[in-house]
């Protein structure tokens, strides 16, 4: 039930912040690949962001829709809202996650925009976060090295540029019909992160350009449907909510194709 979801997400909030704390602390977290992202409990693995996304957008449509009547005034409506999306964009961007930290603040600004808040208050917030993104972005030299691979793979075909080759390669031989579903090769070892980041390279791969065209087509339906919701909800706190969850899936799945 909606109100029981409403009432418990400062606990969620919490929790999903201690979580991504959690992270850091020897022997529940331990870096992979260098990222430090996952707690490790009895054998199974877990990422705390993404109950952190979800409990974002919980309280971004709780908080939005309690101060619908004050939108237009930024010390109370939105300035604390921005400080707690900070504060999990910051620790995640410690664990060496900036895409999903930028990310998170891509989400927050959908749904300010969701709530009307003042197209000035925007561009103030954009002249902010660009300079300070990019400064970010240029601040580690593996993330340099993956933009300029993701425009030019073939610069350093073994190295940087290795993955965006592998994933055009297995969407490339899938063809239009694709080889069949599990009878990818790609998948086997020559593409790496097969199985979450790169999914989208398989699906292309086994099911071809009409599963590729299929995919996308169920994730627009999801977002038409999820949008319809929103607009037809009868309180603001149902409306947010819906907006704000079909956003992130979406956009979200959008980016993967983009990447991939």
């Amino acid at each position: 039930p909606l109100p029981w979801l409403r009432r418990a997400t400062p606990v969620l909030l919490v929790i999903a912040f201690l979580l991504c704390l959690a992270a850091f602390v020897p022997g529940l977290g331990r870096p992979v690949l260098g990222a430090r992202r996952w707690i490790f409990l009895f054998g199974q693995s877990f990422e705390p962001l993404e109950l952190a996304k979800l409990s974002l957008v919980l309280y971004l449509a709780s908080i939005l829709a309690k101060k619908q009547e004050r939108i237009d005034d930024p010390f109370n409506s939105l300035i604390p809202p921005l400080l707690v999306v900070l504060a999990f964009a910051g620790v995640i961007y410690l664990q060496k996650d900036f895409s999903t930290a930028v990310f998170l603040l891509v989400i927050a600004l959908c749904m300010f925009l969701m709530a009307q808040v003042r197209l000035l208050y925007f561009i103030l917030l954009a002249l902010l976060f660009l300079p300070l993104g990019g400064l970010l972005l240029f601040t580690q030299a593996y993330r340099v090295e993956r933009l300029l691979a993701f425009f030019n793979p073939l610069a350093d075909p073994a190295g940087s540029g290795y993955q965006m080759i592998a994933a055009r390669s297995a969407l490339s031989s899938g063809g239009l019909w694709g080889r069949g579903l599990g009878r990818g090769v790609k998948s086997l070892g020559v593409l790496p992160e097969a199985h979450s980041d790169f999914i989208f390279a398989v699906i292309g791969e086994e099911a071809g350009f009409l599963g590729v065209l299929f995919v996308l087509f169920l994730f627009l339906l999801f977002a038409w449907r999820g949008y319809a919701v929103a607009y037809r909800a009868q309180d603001a706190f149902t409306a947010f909510l819906a907006f704000g969850l079909t956003t992130a899936i979406f956009l979200q799945a959008l980016l993967n194709f983009a990447v991939v």
